[in-house]
């Protein structure tokens, strides 16, 4: 049989193979950019980057074949990131990059793995997601909570900061995150002196009544788990109170990554897993960033200002190396089901 057609059937989708004998390999971008943000910008510009990259690399899979993915921008809405899911399902994506947040990908790939279709994400964190049993079909580039808190704690105790106060957003991520940094807080010696719970959409009442508590407790080392909405308001209320500024110290993981590379917060420090390795690989898909980001079809890449990867841009990147090396091994071991992908 053809190598051509041999693919088209391993892919379960003939119509991958065009009239002029290419062979479009399609796969799907599950996430989301808010209009007039970069929200999520530079996670879906790293994947779109690579992609393109690899197109140019004809020694993978097969010199006529092109990955062709498709963005489907569901605003951060679950009830459009359902539907949205099952489209790509049916029509025939054989991997699925996303969804950006744990809630999200947690719905994809429950949709996703009724039709054994594998999903990647560079940036949801959530332990849960781990669970084979659970999620057969999910994977991702990037240390989970668990990792991320346990290091938390181990910088505190490594500089001497026993006595901290902490925030976390009243949501998925911030209470999974403080539940974990709480047990190796105990670990460490390191006491809370104040712990706050924020509402998402603080308003700047309640973001002042936080700052009121952290001052009360005497807390000059601030932990903050949770996304960079909140932050900015409870920021500019501390800011006002006295208590963000010289003499104390505000410290925050990856929920915070929406403000980087802004400098409008300099008093925080950003405790965020490492991206990349230095080499030549890194070093050309830089360089590849910087030469084609604006070239490389993402409808997304007019709102960011990036102009090399920023916060999660290498880890989602990194999820188009793990699928399509992945399928690539799979062609030449001669695989006969693309659901082998998974494995």
């Amino acid at each position: 049989m053809n190598l051509l057609y041999q693919i088209a059937l391993l892919l379960g989708i003939c119509k991958c193979l065009t009239p002029n004998g290419t062979i479009q390999i399609k796969v799907g971008i599950l996430m989301f950019y808010l209009d007039g943000t970069n929200d999520l910008a530079d996670e879906i510009e790293g994947v779109f980057v690579r992609i393109s990259q690899l197109n140019q690399n004809t020694s993978l899979i097969h010199p006529n074949a092109t990955i062709v993915p498709t963005l489907l921008n569901n605003h951060g809405s679950k009830a459009q990131l359902v539907p949205q899911a099952l489209d790509m399902a049916l029509d025939g994506e054989i991997f699925i990059f996303g969804s950006g947040y744990s809630s999200m990908s947690i719905i994809s790939s429950l949709i996703l793995q009724n039709y054994q279709i594998p999903m990647c994400c560079g940036s949801s964190t959530n332990p849960t997601l781990g669970q084979k049993a659970l999620y057969p079909n999910f994977f991702r580039t990037i240390p989970n909570d668990n990792a991320a808190t346990l290091t938390m704690a181990q910088y505190l105790a490594f500089n001497g900061w026993h006595k901290i106060a902490t925030i976390n957003t009243d949501e998925d991520y911030g209470n999974g995150a403080i539940s974990s940094f709480l047990n190796y807080a105990s670990q460490y010696n390191i006491t809370v002196l104040s712990r706050q719970l924020v509402e998402t959409n603080v308003d700047a009442n309640a973001a002042n009544q936080i700052a009121q508590q952290i001052i009360s407790a005497e807390a000059r080392i601030i932990v903050y788990f949770g996304f960079a909405a909140e932050y900015e308001v409870i920021v500019q209320q501390a800011t006002l109170a006295g208590c963000y500024g010289a003499g104390y110290f505000w410290i925050g993981t990856d929920g915070l990554q929406q403000m980087v590379p802004t400098t409008a917060y300099a008093g925080t420090s950003y405790l965020f897993p490492l991206e990349r390795a230095d080499g030549p690989v890194s070093d050309a898909f830089d360089a590849y960033w910087k030469a084609n980001r604006l070239g490389v079809g993402n409808p997304g890449a007019n709102v960011s200002s990036i102009n090399s990867s920023g916060p999660f841009g290498y880890f989602h990147s990194s999820c188009v190396d793990l699928a399509l090396l992945g399928f690539d091994a799979l062609v030449k071991a001669n695989g006969n089901n693309v659901t082998k992908l998974a494995n």
